[in-house]
């Protein structure tokens, strides 16, 4: 928001099926004060805007321009008559939350969770009108630039293909890459040559010339695509980070290094600005240079992202330091493991010890074919040779292998990067405080719906922001697991027993303390109601997930006859407890004038009520997991005409 005193505020109160276009360099967030402000309104077809300011209609010029001069604040209505009035705010999305910069609650939310994708990145070219993402879109909420500052308007700018790919319409103000992404000339250096035909190699595009073409897409979507992108949460890794949680936890101080490649460093994120990366030298004052992007919409680096998120829910315990540096593979990482985190001190001068080491090399390995074996040894040598240097043997470890650089080269084997990922698994099996944060297999999912050029901003081996925001969201998940969690899900009642729909890996509880596998609950009071919660149940690799918001059930009325197996001593409220027990004990030993129900006897169904029913019955009481039965008529072992 501008801080000069010449300046007001803009605000556009409409639909996100419009487009606001500041015209004559007009902003579309401000205007100055005392002078005309113009701009135009591209609306979806057949709907016609009504533009109003503080009650007044505006009338478009010749050019279909608005203007009117501002003197305070002013907000500027627009209806469009016909308008789904359904749709969100302008710019916001259903649940009010702003689209038109970086905010970390829409950059964190998790593609494989959820019927909405926000800010998915995508790039048109010369030679590719329609795109695909990583669903099959059924709405498009918002459709803006890459910079999140201008809005594209369904029907005029792009239209939703019947199998939910986006196409770029004719005449559309959505930017289109001209260049060429391939060469026909030999590079002298980066040489990536295409699988299908190495007389070509691929072009590199800009760092900075990417966010200025590449769109980003907030849509909902119902089904995937069969060829394509299938959802899968990323495995939970906490028991192996079960010290640094803890601390956590307890409010204590955690020290935490991300150390890798470039991809670590925070290539191509749109917030890279002025990261101080230690250089080669492995000196204090040694830094790398030219680590700025500095483009909108200022999306941090995936480490900053984390480690924000992480100060968000623990305030002041947490201390971050990035020794990565761009080019290095994990043999560099083995041998300068010690340099580089001699490199973090107090300021006293002692060295820092971390408590979780983030470790993530292999983009690098591949390009330089480094076999299975070799990675293996050099990424668990990363590990001991740091645990010997800060003399802390079981320091917990989180690797997270590398994405998919661009498949349609010889340079990056999809084959060679699951390997990697399977080694880094293999050393993880082996050691209780390491976990893996598997992003090669993320990405080998996302390959499938996703071009190189939707999520690499260098058409290599730099992700874009949306590549950031999967390393950010994938490593929160390793350590955290599902922040929220859905309350279960109802599947049938009676006045004793509630049902759950069974989710598999599921547990589920009354009272959040004890916990049961079963998604049956019995021996339950009728016309009660009761709370239910579920979590993800414990592995071998993950502890319990969080607990979920809480189901409300009511079970159903006793039955008129108040004849509920189990109900010897026939109370009306149908409850089933150790008073039944008693009475029916009373009753097997020939007791005279027991009041009792004589269809609620036989609780084990043999047509006989025995000291075996009063078994039963306790058992029931008890909490075991048997079942009751009704049976009338069943034969009584003593006289019952004589307790009547």
């Amino acid at each position: 928001m501008p801080t000069d005193s010449n300046t007001v505020d803009i605000t556009f109160n409409a639909k996100n099926n419009i487009a606001v276009v500041p015209q004559n360099g007009c902003n579309e967030k401000f205007a100055v004060k005392n002078k005309p402000y113009t701009f135009s309104i591209v609306a979806e077809p057949g709907l016609t805007p009504t533009v109003t300011v503080g009650g007044n209609t505006l009338t478009p010029d010749a050019d279909g321009n608005y203007t009117f001069t501002p003197t305070a604040n002013t907000e500027i209505t627009v209806s469009c008559g016909s308008d789904d009035e359904g749709r969100p705010a302008y710019g916001k999305d259903y649940f009010g939350r702003d689209l038109t910069k970086y905010n970390p609650d829409v950059y964190l939310e998790k593609v494989w969770q959820g019927d909405t994708v926000y800010h998915e990145t995508a790039l048109f070219t010369k030679d590719k009108d329609t795109v695909k993402l990583l669903y099959p879109a059924s709405e498009v909420i918002s459709l803006r630039s890459y910079s999140l500052s201008t809005t594209f308007v369904k029907g005029v700018d792009y239209e939703i293909t019947a199998d939910g790919c986006i196409k770029r319409l004719e005449g559309s103000r959505i930017p289109v890459y001209s260049v060429s992404l391939t060469k026909t000339t030999q590079p002298t250096s980066n040489a990536f040559p295409l699988r299908t035909n190495q007389q070509e190699w691929l072009a590199s595009i800009d760092d900075l010339v990417y966010p200025l073409h590449a769109v980003a897409v907030t849509y909902k979507h119902t089904k995937t695509f069969d060829d394509g992108y299938q959802p899968a949460a990323p495995e939970v890794q906490n028991k192996a980070l079960d010290g640094v949680l803890t601390k956590l936890k307890n409010g204590e101080q955690v020290n935490i290094v991300v150390y890798g490649d470039s991809i670590s460093c925070g290539w191509c994120c749109s917030g890279l600005f002025n990261e101080k990366i230690y250089n080669p030298s492995n000196t204090a004052t040694g830094f790398a240079t030219g680590y700025n992007m500095a483009v909108a919409p200022y999306m941090p680096t995936w480490a900053n992202m984390v480690i924000a998120y992480l100060n968000e829910q623990f305030p002041g315990q947490v201390n971050f330091k990035n020794l990565s540096l761009s080019g290095k593979a994990a043999q560099w990482g083995s041998q300068n493991i010690a340099a580089r985190l001699a490199l973090w001190t107090d300021d006293d001068g002692y060295i820092i010890k971390p408590d979780l080491l983030m470790v993530g090399f292999g983009v690098n390995d591949s390009a330089g074919d480094v076999g299975y074996t070799p990675y293996k040894s050099y990424m668990k040598a990363i590990v001991t040779n740091a645990r010997n240097f800060i003399g802390n043997s079981e320091m917990e470890v989180l690797y997270y292998s590398p994405m998919m650089p661009n498949q349609l080269t010889t340079t990056w084997d999809r084959t060679e990067l699951l390997a990697y990922e399977d080694a880094l698994e293999e050393i993880a099996a082996a050691d209780q405080n390491i976990g893996v944060a598997k992003l090669t297999s993320i990405y080998d999912e996302i390959i499938k719906s996703k071009a190189p050029e939707d999520y690499l901003n260098t058409y290599w081996n730099h992700g874009n922001d949306f590549t950031g925001r999967m390393y950010a969201t994938t490593i929160l998940h390793a350590m955290f697991g599902d922040t929220e969690v859905s309350a279960p899900e109802l599947e049938s009642k009676t006045s004793n027993t509630v049902t759950l729909k069974k989710v598999d890996g599921y547990e589920y509880s009354l009272d959040g303390i004890n916990w049961q596998t079963s998604n049956v609950f019995s021996n339950l009071n009728s016309s009660t109601t009761y709370n239910f919660v579920c979590r993800t149940a414990e592995t071998d690799t993950a502890f319990a997930g969080v607990t979920s918001a809480a189901l409300t059930v009511t079970t159903d009325a006793p039955p008129a006859s108040s004849a509920v197996a189990g109900n010897v001593n026939a109370d009306p409220d149908g409850l089933v407890n150790i008073d039944d027990v008693v009475a029916l004990a009373q009753i097997i030993a020939g007791w005279q004038g027991v009041q009792h129900n004589p269809d609620a006897l036989d609780v084990n169904g043999d047509n006989d009520v025995t000291i075996d029913d009063v078994v039963l019955l306790a058992q029931y009481v008890a909490g075991w997991d048997v079942t009751l039965k009704m049976d009338a008529g069943a034969d009584v072992d003593i006289d019952m005409s004589e307790q009547e």
